[in-house]
C-alpha cells in the first residue's frame, strides 16, 4: 500500500461513519435515467426523496420527472424528443456550457445512440462511447465516471467534494483522476466496493457543506 492510500485510509477511518453508508445503487436498468441524472448533477444539489417520491428535490426530483413520463431504457426516446418538450417536462432551466441541460441530455443521448449505446446492457465504456460522451458540449470526464457507476460499472466520481476529501488527507493539492485512482485503491484495501466508498464520502463532504 502506497503513503497515499494510507493516508486516505486513514482519514476515512477518522471521519466517515462506520460501517460505511451503502451506494444506493443508481438505475443500472434504465440508460435515459442514468444520462439525465449525469448530466443534471454537474454543479447541482442531489437532493432527495425524504422517503416520499412526490416530496423530492433537486436532482432526484428530475430524474424521477422523466420516470413518470415514461422511461423505457432506451436513449433514442431522449435522443428524438424536442429540448424545449424536454424541458417542459423536465421543470428544470439550469444550464451548462451556456446551454440548458436538457439540450445537453438530448445531445448526448443522440451522439451516444449513433454509435449503437441505447440501453443499459449495450454499456462497455468503450473508448468510442467515452468520446462520444464526453464530446458532447457540457458533458466531460467527471460526469462520464459517473454515468458508469449509475449503469452498475465500479468507479469514483473526482469531483470537487472528493477531491477536497483527498486533498485534506494528503494535505497537498490532487488531481482528480490521481483521486479516482486512489479511492479505487483504498476501497479495495478496505474490502469495499468503490462506489460504496465513493458515495460514503461524497455523503460526509455534503454533510459538511450542509453544516458550515
Amino acid at each position: 500500500m502506497s503513503r497515499d492510500e494510507e493516508l486516505l485510509r486513514k482519514h476515512v477511518e477518522e471521519v466517515v461513519s462506520d460501517p460505511l453508508p451503502e451506494w444506493p445503487g443508481g438505475w443500472p436498468d434504465d440508460i435515459e435515467l442514468a444520462l439525465i441524472d449525469a448530466v443534471f448533477s454537474t454543479r447541482a444539489k442531489y437532493g432527495c426523496g425524504g422517503g416520499d417520491d412526490r416530496r423530492a428535490t433537486g436532482v432526484y426530483a428530475v430524474v424521477l420527472r422523466w420516470k413518470d413520463a415514461g422511461s423505457r431504457d432506451d436513449l433514442t426516446a431522449l435522443a428524438d424528443i424536442d429540448p424545449v418538450e424536454l424541458l417542459s417536462i423536465l421543470d428544470n432551466r439550469s444550464k451548462i456550457a451556456g446551454r440548458t441541460k436538457a439540450e445537453v441530455v438530448v445531445d448526448a443521448a443522440q451522439r451516444l445512440s449513433a454509435v449503437g449505446l441505447r440501453k443499459s446492457g449495450d454499456f462497455t465504456g468503450s473508448d468510442e462511447q467515452r468520446a462520444a460522451y464526453v464530446g458532447t458540449k457540457g458533458c466531460g470526464p467527471i460526469t462520464w465516471a459517473y454515468f458508469g457507476m449509475l449503469l452498475g460499472v465500479e468507479d469514483a466520481k473526482p469531483d470537487t467534494w472528493l477531491v477536497r476529501f483527498t486533498t485534506d488527507a494528503l494535505g497537498r493539492q490532487v488531481e482528480p483522476e490521481t483521486v479516482r485512482a486512489l479511492v479505487k485503491q483504498t476501497a479495495k484495501s478496505m474490502g469495499v466496493s468503490t462506489s460504496r466508498l465513493d458515495h460514503a464520502i461524497w455523503q460526509y463532504q455534503r454533510g459538511r457543506h450542509r453544516v458550515s
